[in-house]
């Protein structure tokens, strides 16, 4: 039992440490300096909302359905609904970022400084081109760091959703590390951390794009990677059994669907308000993404993530 448990801690952490590779991958592209513009990062957040609908409906609802003889079907869809109360609850409990409308209302001068008379105005001093060419880079300056306060804010959002959903793959490889050691539990690391690293690209591209730092991006992945070894903890200490693992599946469901559907796709669009079609092609691509990648690892080590 005790060599097992070093096993299940080790694979679960090797597991979680992928979602950080899939953040590094992100951070090291040869055009992710470039990609850092308003209409890109609403297209990578296009991108991760496919990522985690996909994941919540080619992989963890059908694990739900899989399991009903364990927990009754009404009570996984009362659960999603739970999972999908307690986004709205987070998303209410994550201060707005300051939006330019309220900048506006802050500054009705649109200098964001202090009003001037038209006597001592910076046109009348400076000549007339001063002062339309500094409030246009203002409000330029302006909305650029409420474009990122924006994908800061649903990136801190993603990173607690799939860490949520780390902690039941941690609860999954420690079940199968305890009982079976190595023979069990290694097909289903590798199967879950090869699924984690695009995880990670989620986590990693809206924060890079917004901050342009490499180690906020990769340190956001490694955070919600971490979770997953402290599935075996909480395993062996609350004594989960299917049926729990089972509910808390179909919450984190619930939650990753809401985050999708009210955070992400909508600031997608708004971020590509000309090229709508470019928005759902990114969401299709994600969902697309995590199905065939679920596919190739089922196929490969026969398990079921």
């Amino acid at each position: 039992m005790h060599s097992n448990l070093i096993v299940a801690v080790a694979l679960s952490t090797a597991a979680g440490l992928s979602t950080a590779l899939g953040g590094l991958a992100v951070v090291l592209l040869p055009g992710a300096k470039s990609a850092s513009g308003e209409h890109r990062l609403g297209r990578w957040q296009g991108t991760t909302a496919g990522f985690m609908v996909g994941l919540s409906f080619f992989d963890l609802l059908p694990e739900v359905y899989r399991a009903r003889n364990q927990l009754p079907l009404p009570s996984s869809v009362l659960c999603f609904v739970l999972g999908a109360l307690v986004f709205a609850l987070l998303e209410r409990l994550v201060p707005e970022p300051f939006t330019e409308t309220e900048a506006s209302l802050a500054a009705p001068d649109g200098i964001g400084i202090r009003s001037y008379s038209s006597a001592e105005t910076p046109s009348a001093r400076r000549g007339p081109s001063c002062a339309p060419s500094l409030k246009a880079g203002f409000n330029a300056e302006r909305h650029r760091q409420g474009t990122r306060a924006v994908a800061l804010r649903s990136a801190l959002l993603t990173t607690l959703s799939l860490a949520l959903h780390n902690l039941p793959e941690g609860m999954a490889v420690a079940a199968s590390a305890l009982s079976g050691g190595l023979r069990l539990g290694l097909p289903l690391a590798i199967g879950i951390a090869l699924h984690n690293a695009p995880e990670g690209c989620a986590i990693a591209a809206p924060v890079y794009a917004a901050t342009n730092s490499r180690i906020q991006a990769v340190t956001w992945a490694l955070i919600a990677g971490l979770v997953e070894p402290l599935g075996v903890f909480f395993l062996i200490w609350f004594r989960l059994n299917r049926r729990a693992l089972t509910g808390l599946l179909a919450g984190v469901a619930g939650i990753m669907t809401m985050l999708s559907c009210t955070e992400l796709l909508p600031q997608a669009l708004r971020m590509n308000e000309q090229r709508p079609g470019v928005v759902f092609s990114e969401f299709a691509f994600g969902m697309l993404l995590m199905l065939g990648l679920l596919s190739v690892v089922r196929w490969s080590f026969g398990v079921e993530l």
